[in-house]
């Protein structure tokens, strides 16, 4: 059973949050290739396109799959991959789940990742009926932190799983 069709593209005035595909892997190894934009994400560079490809392929059998949903950041009329957000982790009774977010340096505090973020949490409130959002981020990423706040996540504590890591988390 898939909890993710037909897809759900997001959209507002200012991005469109569509399905990610295979076009996308050059600009994703561009994200996970850079270590300064990979510094407080504690998973290995991507070393290739072809990694890069293959892990669009996984998320996307992870939508296919219910496991996650994943969503391409991109501009209205202008389908180049900006950055990337997703819901993972669901809990077992589908109430809960985690967000991620990346977003290419270039275009970031232009207010787009503040803008996904709202598109998805309003999905997951209203299309899925989630009643809690985690959130993972560095103790040293100050956007990230100012992000959650912005749409009200409050700290849970330190990371158990992560050094230097705290967790959040969104009522919905």
């Amino acid at each position: 059973m898939s909890y993710f069709k037909p897809f759900p593209m997001l959209q507002n005035d200012q991005l469109l949050l569509r399905y990610m595909e295979e076009e996308d892997a050059r600009a994703l190894f561009q994200l996970r290739s850079d270590a300064e934009q990979m510094r407080y994400v504690n998973r290995p560079l991507h070393q290739s396109e072809a990694e890069s490809l293959a892990h669009i392929e996984m998320l996307q059998e992870h939508i296919e799959t219910g496991k996650s949903i994943s969503w391409a950041i991109s501009l209205p009329g202008h389908p180049r991959m900006l950055g990337a957000i997703c819901l993972f982790s669901f809990s077992d009774d589908r109430k809960e789940a985690e967000v991620g977010y990346e977003l290419h340096p270039n275009v970031q505090r232009q207010g787009l990742m503040k803008a996904a973020l709202k598109l998805v949490l309003e999905y997951a409130n209203e299309q899925l009926g989630l009643r809690y959002v985690h959130a993972h981020t560095h103790r040293d990423n100050e956007a990230s932190k100012r992000l959650l706040a912005h749409y009200q996540f409050r700290i849970l504590g330190a990371s158990p799983i992560e050094q230097d890591s705290f967790w959040y988390r969104k009522q919905l």
